[in-house]
């Protein structure tokens, strides 16, 4: 290609400056170098324009001649004209007898909405089709969508270029349910659209059926912190990322967080000889301190898990109790996982909880114990088929955030999981409920009301969903906020919408000895210094196969109470309606290597 562009400008040269003798002979080297640099920048292509009749700067009709045999096209906008919707039609015609058609690169012309459902008519006669090219058209909502009709039968695909082709939220939805018919597909590039909160969130769910995907990229999709969290949880299911663009989004603190915490925690599942995940977006500050931690935490329970040999040698019969019940092979399971691990209180604060300071006079009280449990409880339920959503360290409005993401994504039937641990009050003011504290909150009953999330509020939008069986566990340290009444407990037994299920894991207490302010500081010391004896008997009774979801907790408190001399009585109420089996068969345990 070079040298016939080579030979056509120094034809040029002669024809305008050269002696008139050989103006004839540069004339035709020009005219036989031009149409080889068209051969040639085609790949292989035999393709021409048999008509060229020039009418309002338009080609009318458009004609293309396609070998057979071809396996790569490239028609560009600097390739004399942009290819409009009558040349699209034009050329998806021609492609019909291309079987053998491998890449089919479409950049930078004119095509819209019909000239994209023309294309999509043809993609299931090109079996062999791996590249495609369509990046800076217009193909808007009503083209992407007339598209993803086709992707469908497109399984060998493996590059998907779409960007700046003003695609909405809709457009990125449809292409989003295609995703799971192209296994193969390893590069996608979707920047310079409208993708917004609700596109990421649609493409985070269709990345379950890309597990090949290395190349990502959603830049200036305008793309706030919910889509971030969103995609961070898809990344659990991206196993091959490499690249990742996300960057002139505003995702926010939060949505940073998420991300990095979730490259993080792909690169430490990876050989340590495997390269870092490249990412334009996340700040790279935090992005470091996410791998330092991932690289300082310490074997996580899992990695022992098998060599406890009652978990190993029972249940293993497979055999499900009813044959109705849930699991997350027969419906979709969700799960939200909340935790504050380093706690910022004030000195009355610290006073009122009995929490010793950590630091001195600074007040803070870093948990990395408790981080570690948080990230094997996401872990565990990713294996049982959860889709799983974290916020660590959260503020009371990351953490409302983040739990209207997760009903808004919970499908009707479907099986939800919220796990918090973390400080939990309860306030005489406001709704009266028990409280999920957050990273910073106010002893003021009606402050943390505020501040705090609410665990009423959680089984209503679990009974607002109908048919859906809900989850909610309360692991950490119980506390009454100031101003109460001292017989009050922090978490009572409540009427719990039908098909949820509410459990504690209880404080732990010294003995009928000690007082209630000894007890409550000792409480919060284990809690700050990983005493985790409920986390770790529920994550074994979990991944024992083929039982039901309140028998597990029913194993756990026999398991925490016998472990504890009967200080910490775990205990859990339900109104559950189906039968949930979280484990069914053994099938979501992998063996150790």
């Amino acid at each position: 290609w070079q040298w016939c562009c080579g030979a056509a400008a120094v034809s040029v040269a002669v024809v305008l400056q050269g002696p008139p003798a050989m103006r004839n002979l540069a004339t035709s080297v020009l005219t036989a170098s031009i149409g080889l640099c068209i051969r040639s920048y085609a790949e292989y292509c035999e393709w021409h324009l048999d008509v060229y009749n020039r009418v309002n700067y338009s080609y009318d009709p458009w004609v293309f001649n396609v070998s057979s045999t071809c396996t790569a096209l490239q028609c560009s906008t600097y390739l004399w004209r942009s290819i409009d919707d009558a040349g699209a039609e034009a050329l998806a015609k021609a492609l019909q007898q291309t079987p053998r058609l491998e890449e089919l690169t479409l950049a930078y012309n004119g095509i819209g909405a019909k000239g994209a459902d023309a294309l999509s008519a043809v993609l299931p006669r090109l079996p062999k089709l791996r590249v495609l090219h369509l990046g800076s058209n217009g193909l808007g909502d009503a083209g992407a969508r007339a598209l993803a009709a086709g992707l469908r039968h497109a399984p060998e695909l493996e590059e998907l270029n779409l960007f700046w082709n003003g695609i909405g939220t809709t457009g990125v939805a449809a292409l989003a349910k295609a995703l799971g018919h192209m296994p193969r597909l390893k590069r996608l590039n979707l920047a310079w659209n409208s993708i917004g909160n609700a596109g990421a969130s649609a493409l985070a769910e269709g990345f379950r059926g890309t597990p090949l995907l290395e190349e990502l990229s959603v830049a200036w999709g305008d793309i706030g912190g919910d889509g971030a969290v969103a995609l961070a949880s898809a990344t659990a299911v991206l196993p091959a990322l490499r690249r990742f663009r996300v960057n002139s989004n505003d995702i926010g603190d939060a949505g940073a967080a998420a991300l990095a915490d979730a490259i993080a925690s792909v690169e430490a599942a990876r050989p340590e000889i495997a390269p870092p995940i490249v990412s334009e977006g996340v700040p790279s500050r935090l992005l470091r301190e996410m791998r330092r931690l991932s690289r300082e935490r310490p074997a996580t329970i899992s990695a022992r898990r098998w060599h406890d040999e009652q978990i190993v040698t029972q249940d293993t019969s497979c055999q499900l109790q009813s044959v109705d019940a849930l699991t997350c092979q027969t419906t979709q399971c969700a799960a939200l996982v909340l935790s504050s691990t380093n706690y910022s209180l004030g000195r009355d604060t610290q006073q009122t909880l009995g929490v010793p300071r950590a630091g001195g006079e600074g007040g803070s009280s870093t948990c990395s114990l408790v981080l570690d449990s948080v990230n094997e409880v996401a872990a565990t339920l990713e294996r049982l088929g959860f889709a799983v959503a974290k916020v660590i360290d959260g503020t009371g409005e990351e953490m409302r955030v983040a739990a209207e993401l997760f009903f808004k994504q919970l499908p009707p039937g479907g099986v939800g999981f919220v796990y918090f641990n973390g400080l939990l009050l309860r306030s005489s003011g406001g709704t009266g409920g028990s409280l999920l504290v957050p990273l910073q909150f106010a002893t003021d009953p009606v402050e943390a009301h505020r501040e705090a999330l609410d665990v009423a509020w959680l089984l209503h939008l679990f009974e607002a969903h109908r048919n859906t069986t809900g989850i909610i566990v309360l692991d950490g340290v119980q506390q009454r906020a100031s101003k109460l009444d001292h017989q009050e407990t922090a978490v009572e037994e409540a009427t719990l919408p039908q098909g949820t299920l509410l459990a504690v894991a209880a404080t732990p207490l010294e003995g009928k000895e000690s007082t209630e302010r000894d007890a409550t500081r000792d409480a919060a010391t284990h809690h700050i210094c990983g005493d985790n004896t409920f986390l770790q008997h529920l994550l074994l009774q979990l991944e024992v196969p083929s039982i039901h979801i309140e028998e597990i907790f029913k194993r756990t408190r026999r398991k925490v109470a016998a472990a504890t001399s009967g200080r910490q009585i775990p205990w859990e109420s339900s109104a559950l309606i189906a039968d949930f089996v979280p484990n069914p068969c053994g099938n979501a345990i992998r063996s150790p290597q």
